[in-house]
């Protein structure tokens, strides 16, 4: 966090001082337009970024997908079957049994601009697993981060399923800081948390919102995270900034994810940085002689 700050400030001090070299003005008379542009141009900066490591992360998947092992302590593309070795879990809203799930609750109310999507409840699950690939087996010991489409409940299901899973669960409080440690710290690959934010409120699920991504037993996934060679397995990385990541579908499939996520990255970042240019030229046209 404080290294997105400190490049955030960087990005538009950087800017203000160009603006007021290239204008003759003072640092107080291009703060206003140099604090928008610089941050356009920061979000500019860091869709860039994304996208060439996304990039990475394609040719890492290439190889993954050939089997080739991953390095130790380096960030690993692993593409095979995940299987528990453990007991399977039951997704909440599809009742299905799988390896590994994160559902939401979401209360919709209010219509046009006073319409409100708040959180009530929010839960993940992970079985201790292993992925099968082409060059062995690795553990995975870190919550990952769910990407791509994944099986679609019904809703007549999901409120049935939803109204029996909460009678039944003992919910933590709105989480904090301890939520996301224990995420970080897990160690065996078992993990569970179910959290609220309406305690003893009751809640009319016909309101509701409902969504789940849940892995099934012997599914075909890509993982992308920090290999431990004396752990085995996919780790939790130390920067929370570079999470777990859990595509499913096979390497063409996960392939075509990581495709169209450097499109958008790179679509965003065009978008930034021609609004950044207009608003220069229309502050620059502005200025007295021009």
């Amino acid at each position: 966090m404080l290294i997105i700050a400190a490049g955030w400030c960087a990005t538009v001090g950087g800017t203000m001082v160009a603006l007021e070299r290239a204008y003759g003005l003072r640092l107080t008379d291009v703060s206003g337009i140099g604090l928008a542009a610089g941050s356009l141009v920061w979000v500019a900066l860091g869709c860039t970024w994304v996208a060439v490591r996304t990039q990475r992360e394609r040719a890492r998947l290439a190889a993954g997908a050939q089997g080739e092992r991953p390095t130790d302590g380096r960030q690993a593309v692993l593409v095979g079957r995940l299987e528990a070795i453990g007991a399977r879990l039951v997704a909440p809203l599809h009742n299905a049994e799988c390896v590994a799930y994160k559902y939401q609750i979401l209360r919709d109310t209010g219509v046009g601009r006073r319409r409100r999507v708040v959180e009530c409840y929010r839960g993940v699950g992970l079985s201790p697993a292993v992925l099968v690939t082409r060059s062995g087996s690795y553990r995975l010991l870190a919550v990952p981060e769910f990407e791509g489409e994944f099986p679609h409940v019904d809703r007549a299901t999901a409120i049935a399923n939803a109204t029996s899973y909460i009678s039944r669960t003992a919910f933590s409080p709105a989480p904090g800081g301890q939520e996301l440690e224990a995420r970080w710290s897990d160690a065996d690959g078992e993990y569970r948390s179910d959290v609220t934010w309406v305690a003893n409120e009751p809640v009319d699920l016909d309101q509701c919102l409902f969504e789940e991504s849940h892995v099934p037993p012997g599914a075909e996934v890509t993982l992308i995270g920090l290999y431990s060679q004396d752990r085995g397995g996919i780790v939790a990385h130390p920067n929370w900034g570079k999470p777990t990541r859990l595509l499913l579908g096979d390497a063409t499939r996960a392939d075509a994810a990581l495709q169209s996520r450097i499109r958008l990255m790179i679509i965003v970042a065009l978008v930034c940085t021609a609004a950044a240019a207009g608003l220069v030229a229309s502050f620059a046209s502005r200025l007295p002689g021009a």
